[in-house]
């Protein structure tokens, strides 16, 4: 081992010798090159050394700045996702609002409509019921004219009954003069046949006998 070190020491000092002479153009450069040569050595490896601690310090800042980025970025990213978040509940919020107030809006306006159907129907039933209520008062009116026409057509013709059998009792008698008699026969006529001898109409029948004088008779009863 101690071998080994020997001629590496031996090969180290052989090339700093073999340099400094292939360098120098005398002797006595050379060998104050070989005397030199420690200093410049240790001068070189403390520029070495600070060239590296300068790298590493650097390399430290660097990654040191790489963390702050990173750790930034993260920052950043954390608060985009929670920002899109945030905007993504809102419009969730409001499309659920959107939607209830739809909804909402589609169930007044349903039962708006059925209100506004409910009324038209209720016009229209109240229209038919006042149509109805019309045509039953009128119904019940003519049939009362009709009946109050009938009642008096009867009437009339009881008294037209009454007053022909009166003249048949007179008649009967046989106590009149034949003028008389065909008089109340004429009479009888236009009772039953009121339009022959309409020429006469509305004017009243008197006769001489004061018995069919009172007769209550007017023509075209």
């Amino acid at each position: 081992m101690k071998e080994v070190l020997i001629v590496v020491l031996s090969a180290i000092v052989g090339y700093i010798v073999l340099s400094a002479f292939s360098v120098s153009n005398t002797p006595q450069e050379a060998m104050r090159r070989i005397i030199e040569q420690p200093h410049s050595d240790i001068k070189q490896q403390k520029e070495l050394d600070l060239a590296k601690l300068e790298k590493e310090q650097e390399a430290k800042l660097a990654q040191i700045q790489n963390e702050k980025d990173i750790e930034a970025l993260k920052v950043k990213q954390n608060i985009e996702i929670t920002k899109d978040k945030h905007d993504t509940d809102v419009k969730l919020k409001e499309i659920d609002f959107k939607k209830d107030s739809t909804i909402a809006e589609m169930k007044y306006g349903s039962i708006e409509k059925q209100k506004s159907e409910d009324n038209k129907m209720l016009i229209a039933i109240s229209i038919l019921v006042f149509i109805l209520i019309y045509i039953y008062l009128k119904y019940q009116k003519n049939l009362a004219q009709i009946e109050l026409e009938k009642e008096k057509e009867y009437k009339d013709l009881l008294a037209k009954k009454e007053y022909a059998e009166r003249i048949l009792s007179i008649v009967a008698t046989g106590n009149i003069s034949v003028e008389t008699e065909h008089k109340l026969l004429r009479i009888l006529d236009e009772l039953n046949n009121p339009h022959i001898h309409s020429q006469n109409s509305g004017a009243i029948i008197h006769h001489p006998n004061p018995d069919i004088e009172q007769l209550p008779f007017e023509k075209n009863i």
